[in-house]
């Protein structure tokens, strides 16, 4: 018996000692966070005329300059439509006329607006194609007095916009 009474003491303490976590848990979640990294690559038409003068951003955007306008193409995260025409052109979406001309398999939209510049004022005109988290885009600007006679330059320029996955 006195045997059993140490055995028992020595379960009861140990016993006292264990101390009670909370296991690890972990939750799935079916939601999808937008990417960092675009999805797509953009390619266009661009007149022979017009020479690449500056690139960025690993290829993410590209200015061409031909003697009478400049080519802007641009792919940019956006946190919403609103936020890419700002990014685009410094202006509200209501500020600029904008037409949504295709629906699938993105949205896209046909934009113009008139700036000030320091030689007069200046038409731009482009295409934004928006993919919930990234803006994919071609601007032109033009001086105002030179764009009547690039027009059909301008659309098929716009037309020609292609998104190629990366």
């Amino acid at each position: 018996m006195k045997r059993m009474i140490p055995l028992f003491l020595i379960i009861i303490c140990l016993s006292g000692c264990y101390v009670k976590k909370d296991s690890a848990k972990e939750c799935i979640s079916d939601e999808i966070y937008p990417s960092a990294v675009p999805c797509f690559m953009i390619e266009a038409d661009i007149p022979s005329q017009a020479v690449l003068t500056a690139s960025c951003h690993d290829g993410c955007c590209a200015m061409f300059t031909h003697p009478d306008f400049e080519i802007f193409q641009e792919v940019f995260r956006a946190e919403s439509l609103e936020d890419a025409f700002v990014h685009l052109t410094g202006k509200k979406q209501d500020e600029l006329s904008v037409v949504q001309i295709r629906r699938s398999p993105h949205n896209e939209y046909r934009f113009s607006f008139t700036a000030a510049s320091e030689g007069g004022s200046v038409g731009g005109i482009g295409t934004l194609i928006y993919d919930g988290t990234h803006g994919y885009s071609m601007t032109i600007l033009c001086p105002l007095e030179k764009q009547s006679q690039y027009e059909d330059t301008f659309s098929g320029m716009l037309s020609s916009i292609v998104l190629n996955p990366v």
